[in-house]
């Protein structure tokens, strides 16, 4: 395999890997969201269900029995219960509301698991966008380094074809052959 098959292998590994972690974690979001739904559900349930039975003590209380004699009040353990049942009412509306709230969160959570797949799947163009410019990059700057060879052969020759004239053939036969390879 290839220095490059190689690295490509790696990297569709690491990105398989990464897609099932977040994958994993969106499932486990969506089912923790899924539970929340149903508690949610089942304490609004509770809710409309104890609104009933407080609305059914309030209209079994006797309130002829306070006109007659006040100091005796026997619907005090009905008063008792109606205020336990309120502040059941108010403890799952608050449940409720930081369910909702954990909901919210966990679909912003699955939004930003979301968007980290779709970057991690679009990792690979990226990289091979820029192996590819990479790869030009190289052979502009050998193609620029050849020609900047050949610039100085040529600069060479030029101070010293009166004075060495074998030597100057000789560097203007490299030059030849340098610029065949381009």
């Amino acid at each position: 395999m290839t220095g490059d098959g190689w690295m490509d292998n790696q990297l569709d590994k690491f990105k398989n890997k990464l897609l099932n972690y977040f994958n994993g974690k969106i499932d486990e979001q969506n089912e923790n969201i899924e539970v929340l739904s149903d508690d949610i559900m089942k304490m609004n349930i509770e809710i409309e269900e104890t609104k009933k039975i407080i609305t059914g003590l309030k209209n079994n209380m006797d309130d002829s029995q306070d006109i007659f004699s006040p100091s005796d009040n026997n619907d005090s353990f009905m008063l008792q219960e109606i205020k336990k049942l309120d502040d059941r009412v108010s403890e799952l509306t608050d449940c409720i509301d930081k369910e909702k709230n954990e909901i919210a969160q966990g679909k912003d959570k699955i939004k930003e698991m979301n968007r980290m797949c779709s970057y991690i799947r679009k990792l690979k163009i990226r990289i091979e966008e820029k192996t590819e410019k990479s790869e030009s990059d190289i052979n502009n700057k050998k193609e620029t380094g050849k020609i900047e060879d050949i610039k100085d052969k040529v600069d060479f020759c030029r101070k010293i074809c009166i004075t060495d004239v074998n030597r100057c053939k000789l560097e203007l036969d490299n030059i030849y052959e340098m610029l065949n390879d381009l």
